[in-house]
C-alpha cells in the first residue's frame, strides 16, 4: 500500500461505518480539548460501554488513528495523544523541499526516480513538494521556515537552516552535508549479492570497473560496493587476486573497456551507465555479451532494463527510500518525534537480464 502523508480523514466526509463513528468521536474529544496531547486515550473496552459498539470495532478505530498520528502506543495497554495532534486539527498542508545539483534538471538517475516516487506517493495529499536545484540559487530570499522538512541528495542550499523548520534528510553521506538522519541504498549489501550471483554464475576472473569522484563522501556507496563485492567473492570461495579493481576518474574520455576482456570471464560496472557504454564498444568489435564476456551493473537505471537484451543488475530500492523518507516525516513533523540519528540502510534488488 503506497503511504501517504496524514490527513485527517475524518473531517469532510460522511461517518458510514461503526469504526468512522468511533474515530469521529475521538477526533471531537481532541477538538474540544477534553483529550489533549500527552493525555492517555480511554482503554477499549471503556470506548466500547461508551459507544455501544464491539471491542473489535474500537480496536480497528484506535489503530487507525494510531497510524494516521493521532495517537501513539506506549505500553501494550496504553495509548497517548500523539505530540503532532494540532497540525492534524488545523488540518495544514506541508511544504517540502528536495534539493540536488543540476540546472533545470536533477544530474543523478537515482535521485531523479527517487524524487519521481515522492511526487507519485503525494499527489492526493495536501503536501506540495519543490525540487530545488543548485544552478538555480533557489534559497536565495527564501522565507524563513518555509519547508517542513528538506529531503538532500547531494547539495544543500545556502542558509538552508533558515528555511526549513523541520529535518533534513539525507539520501548519501556526502562530506559536509548538516544531515538529522540518512536513508540510503544498502551497498556493501548490493556489492555482496552481485559477487555472489556471478561466481554462481561461473564467473572466475573479473574486472572490476570502479569509480573515484572528485567530491569526497564520508562512506562512500561506491567504496561500500567495492568492499561488499570482494567480502561476497570470499565467502563464495573466491581469491581477491581474481578480481581485477580498475578505478576511474568520473568524466574520463580516454576510458577503452575492451583492453582487459582477455583477461576475464566478467565485468562489473559500479554504474549501469558504463556497462551500457562498454556494451556498445565491445558491440563494435565483435565481443558478444553474455557469450564471450559476461557483463554487470550498478542502480538498476531504466536504460539497464530496456536494453536488448536487459543488462542483468543490482537495482537500487528508490520506492523504498522514498517510502522511508515519508515515514520519517509521518514521525518528525507530524508526531514530533526525534528523528533517528542512525542511517536506514535499504537492501538494493538483483534484477535479471540477458547479460549474465
Amino acid at each position: 500500500m503506497t503511504p501517504m502523508l496524514i490527513q485527517n480523514e475524518s473531517q469532510g466526509r460522511p461517518s458510514k461505518t461503526l469504526q468512522d463513528r468511533v474515530q469521529k468521536y475521538l477526533v471531537e474529544e481532541v477538538r474540544r480539548g477534553n483529550l489533549s496531547q500527552g493525555d492517555p486515550v480511554p482503554t477499549i473496552k471503556e470506548m466500547s460501554l461508551k459507544l455501544n459498539v464491539s471491542t473489535k470495532v474500537v480496536f480497528l478505530a484506535l489503530k487507525n488513528m494510531r497510524d494516521s498520528g493521532w495517537f501513539e502506543k506506549v505500553s501494550e495497554r496504553k495509548q497517548i495523544v500523539s505530540k503532532g495532534v494540532d497540525r492534524l486539527l488545523m488540518n495544514q498542508p506541508l511544504k517540502l523541499a528536495f534539493s540536488s545539483c543540476g540546472n533545470g534538471h536533477i544530474l543523478r538517475g537515482v535521485y531523479q526516480v527517487i524524487y519521481n516516487h515522492l511526487q507519485e506517493m503525494l499527489a492526493d495529499s495536501k503536501t506540495e513538494i519543490n525540487c530545488l536545484l543548485e544552478m538555480d540559487c533557489t534559497s536565495n530570499g527564501t522565507p524563513q521556515a518555509t519547508y517542513d522538512a528538506m529531503i538532500v541528495s547531494d547539495w544543500e542550499p545556502e542558509n538552508f537552516k533558515n528555511c526549513v523548520k523541520g529535518p533534513v534528510i539525507g539520501l548519501d553521506t556526502w562530506e559536509g552535508l548538516k544531515l538529522d538522519c540518512v536513508v540510503k541504498t544498502d551497498h556493501f549489501k548490493g556489492g555482496e549479492m552481485a559477487a555472489r550471483h556471478l561466481y554462481e554464475c561461473g564467473k572466475r576472473k573479473i574486472v572490476y570497473w570502479d569509480l573515484i569522484e572528485e567530491r569526497a563522501r564520508i562512506h562512500s556507496g561506491i567504496d561500500l560496493r567495492r568492499l561488499g563485492f570482494q567480502k561476497g567473492w570470499m565467502d563464495c570461495g573466491g581469491h581477491l587476486a581474481d578480481i581485477k579493481v580498475l578505478a576511474v576518474l568520473a568524466g574520463d574520455q580516454k576510458v577503452v573497456y575492451s583492453d582487459y576482456a582477455k583477461s576475464a570471464d566478467a565485468y562489473f560496472f559500479t554504474c549501469d551507465y558504463w556497462a551500457l557504454q562498454a556494451w556498445d564498444e565491445f558491440n563494435e568489435k565483435g565481443i558478444r555479451v553474455p557469450d564471450d564476456i559476461a557483463f554487470m551493473g550498478f542502480d538498476g537505471s531504466y536504460e539497464a532494463l530496456k536494453h536488448k537484451p536487459a543488462l542483468t543488475t543490482m537495482e537500487q530500492p528508490c520506492r523504498e527510500i522514498a517510502e522511508r523518507v515519508i515515514e520519517i516525516i509521518n514521525n518528525t513533523v507530524l508526531r514530533g518525534e526525534e528523528p533517528d540519528k542512525d542511517e536506514v540502510l535499504v537492501p538494493p534488488k538483483l534484477r535479471l537480464g540477458g547479460s549474465t
